[in-house]
Formats: structure tokens, C-alpha cells, sequence
């Protein structure tokens, strides 16, 4: 199957790592193209080496550039990215020891699994933003990264629970 777009046309970039392809070193490019319908979105690359992201991104799209990120959370953010991977295993763990009794004691395992992926997911986050070009990597099993021209960013909606604003925290 061949797909025609314009470069022009193309709204955001998407490079996926997912865990057994950030092992070897390899990401899924994905492109974001404004057509006529709406937006969709094809793969550019299903097995690319992250090396190689900056090149083709050049020689594809000329207008995105692979950045890397500059901002990252604060340390305060941490309980934000560790309150409902731990609350779920938690509850998980409570219903496995209240369903098996002492085999479900094994289910405590899944506490110390659940602060590495927040810890992960916090330390993998952040953003990066130059004149053009706004850059955001984010976390929940796979990595991504999004890159998106600036003036293809229609609305930004920034947003804040009582909680994040106590602790000078934003969505």
C-alpha cells in the first residue's frame, strides 16, 4: 500500500518505544496528516533504529527536528505520577490475599512493581518547547514522544485538581 502526503500537511510526529523495543534500541514513527476527512494518522516506520529518528525526520519531514527533552517534572510531582499505579495495586493485592489468604501474599510483589513504573513514568516525562516546535515524551507502558509544529496548535488546555494547586502543580 503507498501513501501520498505533503510534508506541509503533516500536524505531529509520534515516536513510540515500547519495552522490548527501547531494549534493542529500536521505535514505531508514526505521522499525523491533516487530509481532507480529518486527521489521520499512518505508520511511517514500524521498526526504526532511535539513532536513525533524526535523519529520517529530516529527510521525510524537513519542518521536525528530534529534540531532546529539557524540562522534566519537579520532584513534588512524584506523588501524582505514583498515587493510582499504587492505589490499583493495592486494592489488587488486598483482593488477591482476601480471595486466596496465603498464596495471595504473592500479590505484594506488585507494590514495589508499581513505584518503579511511577518512578519511571516520572522520570521518562517532559517537555521541550522552541520557537517552533513543541516536543512532549510521556509514559504509560510504551514512551512516547509527539512532536508538533507550534502553529498547527489550535488549543492548549491547562488544567489543575485542588491537590496539584496546593502544590504548585498543572495538568
Amino acid at each position: 500500500k503507498r501513501l501520498l502526503f505533503s510534508p506541509e500537511r503533516v500536524l505531529a510526529i509520534t515516536v513510540k518505544e515500547g519495552v522490548f523495543r527501547r531494549w534493542f534500541g529500536y521505535a514505531e514513527v508514526k505521522v499525523h496528516v491533516l487530509t481532507s476527512e480529518s486527521d489521520k494518522h499512518f505508520m511511517l516506520h514500524p521498526l526504526l533504529k532511535t539513532t536513525d529518528i533524526p535523519e529520517l525526520l529530516e529527510r521525510v519531514t524537513p519542518q521536525f527536528t528530534a529534540q531532546a527533552i529539557s524540562a522534566s517534572p519537579p520532584s513534588r510531582a512524584k506523588w501524582m505520577y505514583l498515587r493510582w499505579k499504587l492505589g490499583f495495586a493495592a486494592a489488587a493485592s488486598a483482593a488477591c490475599i482476601w480471595y486466596f489468604e496465603m498464596p495471595g501474599m504473592l500479590s505484594l510483589l506488585l507494590l514495589p512493581l508499581a513505584v518503579s513504573w511511577g518512578l519511571r513514568s516520572h522520570r521518562d516525562s517532559g517537555l521541550n518547547v522552541t520557537d517552533k516546535q513543541l516536543t512532549i515524551r510521556s509514559r504509560f507502558v510504551a514512551l512516547s514522544t509527539r512532536y508538533i509544529r507550534r502553529p498547527q496548535i489550535i488549543a492548549l488546555e491547562i488544567s489543575g485538581t485542588r491537590r496539584q494547586r496546593r502544590r504548585g502543580l498543572l495538568s
